[in-house]
């Protein structure tokens, strides 16, 4: 190294945060493997929303189930600060007591021991009304179509998980099938998010994983890239010096990192 470049070793306190990149620097097996689990959680929540907006659908617009119960008592919810009436079942395939909310008028016509018979869908088994002496009452907060809003919000949480997992099984499969790469070039930038976590002590500390970002400027020409290293390497770099990485194109694993006196000197 000539005598008049002073290297710039990266401490961590005085760089700032390491910026976000769509290529999370992992090894392709891993890649894969994590890829698939959310890929497999997204077509879960999206199809168990599409699942429960068609039965909604479908229950909203057939007779209900009819099934008779008893009244043995009363209870509350600080979630919705309604009374909720216990009420007994007794048929089959359905659970042996439900407690659902009711409006506080029809709380002081209803007593313990009556007989009463509840609506629900006949698909989604959804409690929405209830029969006592001929009168027919709309339960609050329940329809036969269940809920449709819910539903909605997992089929969009399912999208909204889909594609980037998709790419990042994509990218681990075509580094794996393509094999890595070498780039010979200039360290230009060192950044980690290491200071934060010495700024919040505790918990978030310990759960909060440092991120370690290298910016490397091509010698022959052509954008920087930025890769994602381990703190072991980091620390051995420093702004200014000359590297040749060898890494996997789509992901941007590094395998190794080696000064190009290094290199020549094999």
């Amino acid at each position: 190294m000539p005598a008049d470049i002073q290297p710039e070793y990266s401490t961590g306190a005085e760089q700032p945060i390491a910026q976000w990149s769509w290529r999370p620097g992992i090894a392709p097996r891993n890649a894969i493997a994590i890829g698939g689990v959310l890929i497999f959680l997204a077509l879960v929540f999206t199809s168990s929303g599409l699942f429960a907006l068609v039965e909604g659908i479908l229950d909203s617009n057939a007779a209900p189930s009819r099934v008779p119960g008893q009244v043995t008592g009363y209870t509350s919810n600080i979630l919705d600060n309604l009374p909720h009436l216990v009420i007994r079942l007794h048929m089959a395939g359905f659970p042996a007591q439900v407690t659902p909310a009711i409006s506080p008028a029809l709380r002081d016509s209803l007593q313990p021991g009556e007989q009463v018979i509840l609506d629900f869908s006949p698909r989604l088994h959804t409690l929405y009304a209830l029969e006592s002496k001929g009168q027919r009452y709309n339960l609050p907060g329940s329809s036969p179509a269940g809920n449709p809003l819910g539903a909605i919000a997992l089929i969009v949480l399912g999208l909204l998980l889909l594609p980037y997992p998709f790419f990042l099984t994509r990218w681990g499969w075509r580094d794996i099938r393509e094999g890595s790469q070498n780039i010979d070039g200039t360290i230009i930038a060192l950044n980690t998010s290491a200071h934060l976590r010495k700024r919040t002590p505790g918990l978030t500390s310990r759960l909060m994983r440092a991120w370690y970002m290298v910016d490397v400027q091509p010698i022959r020409g052509g954008a920087e890239m930025r890769f994602r290293v381990n703190e072991t390497r980091y620390m051995a770099l420093f702004v200014g010096e000359k590297v040749r990485l060898e890494y996997s194109p789509h992901l941007r694993y590094v395998y190794s990192i080696k000064q190009l006196e290094e290199v020549d000197e094999e």
